[in-house]
């Protein structure tokens, strides 16, 4: 499994002052970049109040900060003001980017896409050149997103000072150059210099990265070292005898991705599909990343290149039910160190059990929110693709390429503004429809029993049919399971949503609003999200109806 990460000489003496500098020094310098449009080669530019592209002049105003704050949101600060990213006067369609001063709100907070878009978590609106004019001084807006050119953004830092990390066998690490590709190496000397060289494999590019924060050579005890404890910019870095002193420290600040120390949590994510593995139930099953503790692992090395996977939030460690059986499926279960519980991270991003060439894998390759995951003979494909990533972690990926397009306050298909009610779908096709929260744009999921809020992923379980009744009200079906939307346990404010099977009774009956309320027959309840909280994963409830932001859903019929 492969890494980009920053080596950090790691300081040890005067731990209360000197440590708590060095971490923040280092973290601001990791997370520094100037953000690029890889067409024109113009950066984001924020010395004005309004935010433009310019050529690239190495300005304070054109070097920005990420700080990822929650559920892969980031605040993105100028480094010349100190002021953030924002939309000026709201989530609106073609309101011009500014910076300043943090609050907090929707429109400072920003969900940065693996296909380089950067969208707004206000609203599904992209940072975008205006009107596509690549001249430098044109102004940045907010606009519709649709990752055409000018809503393309890159990250840009010195590629130089970044190393891939490959495990490759038995605990032991290629540590290759980002920009010239080449692996750190040294001989098996003691005070021989460390180069860069073409990769060959031998015992002089394998390294161990041991958690006193040494990296020692697999060809001889001899560890990375400062030359002469010199520790000013320039120094020589060469191999010595392991000693474990400060100038032989150093910590790994990863830019994404594994990193082989058991003292942080990590989520474990499907590489496709942004899902994570999730231990809320005894079976470990794959679900939107909502920074449940039942999401975190730590990874403990228990030699050979083995680690037990224990899970955060129960304690209990990944394991396969019943023994190492193809199909079976994964678990969490009280440690008791047999073969079930010892895995594998292979650099193919496969996880693999010491017990057999048993995969972890997502049971018949259907990667929706909910599904189980298992063991299978190793095969490598799609769905036995993970990446094990450390705090911060990097986004997930955007919605997928079959999600509807979505504008923040815009007419929806089968909705006319002006009209007293709500048309319904056509009664002959049962249209379909998604079910948006158009402040976060996310949807309404019935995955499993409790109706969720999640990221759209195009799985039938986030698809509604409304069946009609008399008197204006309706069935809402799940277009994945084929029941009914449902308050549990009778018309009770707070109570969850749960999808149930169809009998047609008053809790399972609802209006469709003009206002984007959906409010039961069974009394003035609302469709809402628990305690306004709108992030992937949370409860969706029935609620005294008010008509407030998270009381608003948008039916995109399909």
């Amino acid at each position: 499994m492969t890494s980009y990460c920053r080596c950090h000489h790691h300081h040890h003496h005067d731990h209360d002052h000197h440590d708590h500098h060095d971490h923040n020094h280092h973290d601001q310098h990791k997370k520094t970049v100037i953000i690029k449009n890889p067409k024109s080669g113009l950066v984001l530019d924020g010395s004005e109040y309004i935010v433009k592209v310019q050529n690239f002049t190495k300005s304070p105003g054109q070097f920005w900060t990420l700080e990822c704050v929650d559920h892969g949101r980031f605040v993105i600060t100028n480094k010349a003001n100190g002021k953030v990213l924002d939309i000026e006067g709201g989530a609106k369609n073609l309101a011009s980017l500014i910076t300043f001063n943090r609050h907090g709100g929707l429109n400072q907070l920003w969900y940065i896409h693996n296909n380089k878009t950067i969208i707004s978590a206000g609203g599904n609106l992209a940072i975008d050149i205006f009107q596509a004019k690549y001249n430098p001084g044109n102004r940045v807006i907010a606009f519709n997103t649709h990752a055409n050119e000018n809503q393309l953004f890159q990250f840009q830092y010195d590629p130089g000072q970044f190393w891939t990390l490959e495990c490759v066998d038995h605990g032991r690490f290629v540590i290759t150059n980002k920009a010239n590709g080449y692996g750190y190496r040294g001989g098996v000397k003691s005070l021989a210099n460390l180069i860069t060289f073409r990769r060959h494999g031998g015992l002089n590019q394998l390294w161990y990265i041991n958690n006193n924060n040494t990296i020692v050579s697999a060809g001889g005890n001899l560890a990375i070292d400062i030359y002469h404890q010199r520790f000013v910019a320039g120094n020589h870095i060469v191999v010595y005898n392991t000693h474990a002193k400060e100038h032989q420290l150093f910590k790994f600040d990863y830019e994404n991705g594994f990193q082989p120390q058991q003292d942080r949590g990590a989520i474990i994510r499907h590489v496709e599909t942004g899902l994570v593995l999730d231990a809320t139930e005894f079976e470990v099953k794959i679900q939107q990343y909502t920074g449940n503790p039942t999401q975190l692992w730590t990874l403990e090395p228990i030699g050979d290149g083995r680690f037990i996977i224990k899970n955060r939030g129960n304690s209990a460690v990944l394991d396969i039910e019943g023994g190492a059986n193809s199909g079976a499926y994964l678990i969490t279960y009280e440690q008791h160190g047999g073969e079930n519980q010892q895995w594998y991270i292979k650099s193919d991003r496969t996880i693999v059990s010491a017990a057999g060439d048993l995969a972890v894998d997502i049971h018949e390759g259907n990667c929706y929110p909910g599904n189980f995951v298992i063991a299978y003979e190793r095969h490598g494909g799609p769905n036995q693709q993970f990446n094990v990533e450390y705090q911060p972690f990097p986004p997930p990926p955007p919605y997928q390429a079959a999600a509807p397009p979505y504008q923040p306050g815009g007419p929806q298909p089968g909705f006319q503004p002006g009209h007293g009610v709500r048309p319904q779908p056509p009664t002959s096709q049962q249209r379909p429809a998604i079910i948006r929260n158009p402040g976060s744009g996310l949807v309404l999921d019935g995955s499993q029993y409790e109706v969720k809020l999640q990221r759209y992923t195009g799985s039938p379980a986030q698809l509604w049919i409304m069946e009609p009744l008399p008197g204006g009200k309706v069935i809402i079906r799940n277009k994945g399971n084929g029941d009914a939307l449902d308050i549990q346990g009778g018309a009770d404010c707070g109570a969850n949503l749960i999808t149930y099977e169809k009998h047609g009774g008053i809790n399972q009956q609802w209006f469709l609003n003009p206002d984007n309320t959906i409010v039961s027959a069974a009394g003035n309840l609302a469709v809402d999200i628990c305690e306004g909280n709108c992030y992937p994963g949370n409860n969706v409830i029935a609620y005294d109806k008010h008509g407030g932001a998270n009381q608003q859903f948008h039916i995109q019929y399909q």
